[in-house]
């Protein structure tokens, strides 16, 4: 396989790491694919915290990965709006991620697009009502995230997906996702790489949002056993990864199979 792939995309949590510890020797796993001199990129559908804030955490397990390797929703709605310079936006973030976009053509009367991402630290009847009159006097919608719900240690919580699934349906419109597993996400991803999809493998535990994506844009797939990893879901699943190993440590022995 070596000799076709060029480029690898990682998912991070559950793949790279599992409760803020890499998983097994996930830390030199990447260190030996560097040599192989593959181009390596981290995506992650976390969507309210910024490229640096995920960086730090990746840098802090012990990760050697450089910040433009990271690529997030927030990185992609940056690359989305570099491409369309003449739109303007209005945002529905958190402050942190504010914050990092606020150099964007930014318009709190009549925007083009309104991003709609976790804003849990200001959710509130007004702001949510005034994201639903700019869609419905023609905002278009630009969603982080269409996952409903996340566990975390204190168990399950509602996600950006609830809240962009809510817009819709009230405004009959459909949003453009810049996340997992939407084919825009991925396709900007390579773009900032360089690569195309088929010299390029895409690594992740969901197979709901790591493989379907891969499919989306003719990636090879590879689904580990570990994370989010289900097995009664991907039997029951329509699409199929390519490849399905234990964990991170048997990524390099399979690129060197024929």
């Amino acid at each position: 396989m070596r000799g076709k792939i060029d480029t690898i995309l990682f998912d991070l949590d559950g793949t790279l790491y599992a409760k803020g510890k890499p998983i097994k020797s996930a830390v030199n796993v990447i260190e030996t694919l560097r040599k192989e001199k593959v181009k390596l990129a981290f995506i992650t559908n976390t969507d309210g915290w910024t490229v640096e804030h995920i960086h730090k955490r990746l840098i802090d397990m012990g990760f050697n990965i450089a910040l433009e390797e990271v690529f997030t929703p927030v990185a992609a709605v940056k690359q989305f709006f570099a491409d369309n310079k003449d739109k303007s936006c209005y945002l529905l973030v958190t402050d942190e991620v504010f914050e990092s976009l606020k150099g964007l053509k930014l318009n709190d009367i009549n925007p083009d697009y309104v991003v709609v991402g976790d804003f849990s630290d200001k959710t509130n009847y007004e702001e949510i009502n005034k994201v639903f009159r700019f869609i419905m006097n023609g905002s278009e919608i630009l969603a982080l995230s269409k996952a409903n719900y996340y566990f975390q240690d204190n168990g399950i919580n509602i996600n950006t997906g609830a809240f962009v699934g809510m817009f819709e349906k009230a405004c009959e419109k459909e949003a453009v996702l810049l996340g997992k597993p939407s084919k825009e996400f991925f396709n900007l991803a390579l773009n900032r790489l360089g690569s195309k999809a088929e010299s390029t493998i895409v690594v992740g535990d969901d197979i709901t949002v790591d493989i379907t994506g891969a499919k989306a844009v003719n990636a090879i797939s590879v689904l580990v056993t570990t994370g989010h990893y289900n097995e009664e879901i991907v039997k029951s699943f329509k699409e199929k990864p390519d490849y399905i190993i234990e964990d991170i440590t048997h990524l390099p022995s399979l690129l060197m199979e024929e």
